[in-house]
């Protein structure tokens, strides 16, 4: 099942749903148009609220801020800063040089 084919799309967060007991999305976001990585997002964010936990990789930082409790920096595979969006914000090397904001 492809979340790219527009058919498909809401049957990939039903299916996550109602089979999985983690959600482990990786980049799933890159190359998509705007108004799909919406939907996309929309669909990450009714699976956690339905009690489906969400282990998210992104770029996509701003997105991400805004739907995850917790995040990690990671830097040449290792983590190098993690917190609430909040505490990662604040720090202004950390928003400079990794998080591109």
């Amino acid at each position: 099942m492809s979340a790219r084919h527009p058919t498909h799309r809401p049957h990939v967060g039903r299916g996550l749903a109602a089979l999985l007991a983690l959600a482990l999305l990786w980049a799933q976001a890159l190359g998509l148009a705007p108004r799909i990585r919406e939907e996309l997002f929309a669909a990450i964010a009714k699976i956690h609220a339905e009690g489906v936990p969400v282990l998210l990789v992104e770029q996509e930082v701003g997105q991400v801020f805004r739907m995850a409790r917790r995040s990690y920096v990671l830097s040449q595979g290792r983590i190098i800063a993690e917190g609430s969006a909040q505490s990662l914000m604040a720090d202004e090397t950390l928003r400079a040089g990794y998080l591109g904001l």
